[in-house]
C-alpha cells in the first residue's frame, strides 16, 4: 500500500483516463528529460490551448485520407 495514497484516503480507488499523446525525450517544461503523458478531457477552454484536440474526453477517430495507399 502507498502511503501517501492511504493518507489521503484513496485506498482501493483507482484512476481512469484516456490518452491523447505520450511524448518522449521532452526538453522544454524544466531541467532534465522526461516522458510527458497528456490525457483527453481538460475542462478548461483556455484561447492559447497548445492541444486541443484533447480537450473533449470523449473518443475520437483520426482520419488521414494521405495514409491510406489501399486505392
Amino acid at each position: 500500500m502507498n502511503p501517501h495514497m492511504a493518507a489521503k484516503g484513496q485506498v482501493g480507488r483507482q484512476s481512469v483516463g484516456r490518452v491523447s499523446d505520450i511524448q518522449r525525450f521532452s526538453v522544454h517544461d524544466g531541467p532534465g528529460i522526461r516522458t510527458v503523458v497528456f490525457l483527453k478531457g481538460c475542462p478548461f477552454t483556455c484561447p492559447w490551448c497548445h492541444n486541443p484536440e484533447a480537450q473533449s474526453g470523449n473518443p475520437e477517430i483520426l482520419f488521414c485520407s494521405f495514409r491510406i495507399e489501399c486505392g
